[in-house]
Formats: structure tokens, sequence, C-alpha cells
């Protein structure tokens, strides 16, 4: 492959793995958001926590999904140009480092704007620290997970074609 087709095939193939990758972990942010109600909520019985699962696949899709899709393409645009502007080969872990960092940068930016926009302080109590943790703390660590170790795999297969 010449140098100028792997620069649009990284970008692009970025793009929409990154895209795939936030659909992907919106549904386990929902799916971990609905075990957690159903653990901490023992009134449930199962065809309550089936239909809450169902509300939870609805709602999420609309609220999580879209925008987990678009922020994914971002951070797969985003990874897969740094890695073209690199030149060389990468290693695993300089793929790793830098799709670490790149997703940082983006789950710090989100979460202090969060904070400043719906929490109105950069210190939380211990009351809203469990809210904090739920709707952004643990999305914001699957998304440094599932999005770093993601692009990774992206790299490598686009190093493998040639």
């Amino acid at each position: 492959m010449e140098q100028g087709t792997m620069h649009v095939s990284l970008i692009r193939f970025g793009a929409r793995r990154g895209a795939k990758t936030g659909l992907i972990l919106s549904f386990l942010y929902i799916f971990v958001f609905w075990l957690y109600i159903v653990v901490t909520d023992r009134g449930y019985d199962l065809e309550t926590a089936i239909m809450v699962l169902l509300l939870f696949l609805f709602y999420g899709s609309v609220l999580g999904v879209l925008p987990s899709v678009a922020l994914g393409a971002i951070t797969g645009y985003l990874i897969g140009k740094t890695f073209d502007m690199q030149g060389s080969v990468l290693s695993d872990y300089k793929a790793l480092s830098i799709s670490l960092f790149i997703c940082l940068a983006i789950a710090a930016f989100l979460n202090l704007l969060a904070l400043l926009l719906f929490f109105n302080t950069l210190s939380l109590t211990s009351s809203q620290f469990g809210g904090y943790f739920i709707y952004l703390g643990l999305p914001s660590i699957i998304y440094l997970l599932g999005g770093s170790w993601m692009s990774v795999r992206a790299y490598r297969d686009i190093r493998a074609r040639g």
C-alpha cells in the first residue's frame, strides 16, 4: 500500500472503527448501568428487570448511543490522524500510548466540562460522588480502556493490510 493510500486508510478506518467502538461500548455501559440498578434495588422481579432493561435500551439508544458513536468517530479520526503523522511503523506500546493519551485528554475535558455545568464545582461531596461515578466516571473508564484497546487493534489491522 503506498503512502497516500495508507494516509487516507488510517484516518477513514480510524473514524469508522471509532464509531463502531462507540456503539459497542455504549451498549456495554447500558448493560452495566442496568445491572447496577437491578442489584442495588432488590425489589425487582424478573419481568420488571427485563422491562427496565428494554426501557434503558430505548432511552440509552437515543441519549447514549448516538453521542457515543459521534465521540468514537471523532476519537478514531484524531487517533488515525496522529498515527499517520508519526510517519513510521509504530510499536504496539507507542500506539497504545498515543491512543490512551488522546482518550484521556478527551475524557478529562468532558469530565471537567460536565462537573462545571452540572455540579457547578470541581470538588464533589460524598453524596454527589456516587452520581458522578455512575454517570461520568464509569463511562470514562470504559471509554479509556475500550478506545485505547480498539485503536491499537485498528492500527494492527491497517499495518497488516500493507
